[in-house]
C-alpha cells in the first residue's frame, strides 16, 4: 500500500514515466480500494492548493532573536574556557609563531649564514616539516592567534560596558 500511495503522488506532481501512469490509470479502474486512497489524495492536493503560504511578519527574526538571548545570556570567555586553558593556548601560539617567524627569518635558503648552528636546525625543521605540514602549524598558530585575541577583546569590552 505504500507503494501505491508513493505512485499517487508521483502521478498527481506529474512525475510519473509512461508506465507508471498507464498502471496507475488501470489500477483506479479495477482496485475501489486504490480509488478511495486516490479520491483522498486528490482532495488533499486540491485542498493544499487553494491555501496561500503564510508570510512571516517583518519583525520575525528579531523576535525569535530576543526570545533567544532572553533564554540563553551571553556568557563571556573567562566563563566558557578555564583562564589555564586560554593562557595555555596563549602561550603555546605564540611560541609557535615566534618559532616559525624565527625559522623563517634565519633558517631560509636565502639567509647568509653558514653556522652549524644553523645547520643543525635547518635540518631538524626539515625532518619536523616532512612529518607534519605547514599547513597544520599554521592552523595551530591561528586559531591560538584568534583564541587569544578574543580573549583580549573580551577583557576590553567588559571593561568598556562597566564604565
Amino acid at each position: 500500500m505504500q507503494e501505491d500511495h508513493i505512485l499517487i503522488w508521483k502521478y498527481i506532481d506529474g512525475e510519473c514515466s509512461e508506465a507508471e501512469k498507464k498502471a496507475v490509470e488501470a489500477k483506479l479502474l479495477i482496485n475501489p480500494a486504490f480509488r478511495a486512497e486516490w479520491d483522498c489524495c486528490k482532495a488533499l492536493q486540491t485542498e493544499l492548493s487553494r491555501q496561500q503560504p503564510e508570510q512571516p511578519s517583518l519583525r520575525f527574526q528579531a523576535n525569535v532573536l530576543d526570545r533567544v538571548f532572553k533564554a540563553f545570556p551571553a556568557k563571556s570567555a573567562q566563563q566558557l574556557l578555564p583562564r589555564s586553558f586560554v593562557r595555555w593556548m596563549a602561550g603555546l601560539g605564540s611560541a609557535l609563531t615566534a618559532a616559525l617567524s624565527w625559522a623563517a627569518l634565519n633558517v631560509s635558503p636565502y639567509s647568509h649564514s653558514h653556522s652549524r648552528f644553523n645547520h643543525v636546525v635547518d635540518s631538524s625543521l626539515a625532518r619536523l616539516v616532512d612529518a607534519i605540514p605547514y599547513s597544520t602549524f599554521f592552523m595551530i598558530a591561528m586559531v591560538a592567534s584568534t583564541l587569544f585575541i578574543l580573549y583580549l577583546m573580551d577583557i576590553s569590552l567588559r571593561r568598556f560596558f562597566r564604565t
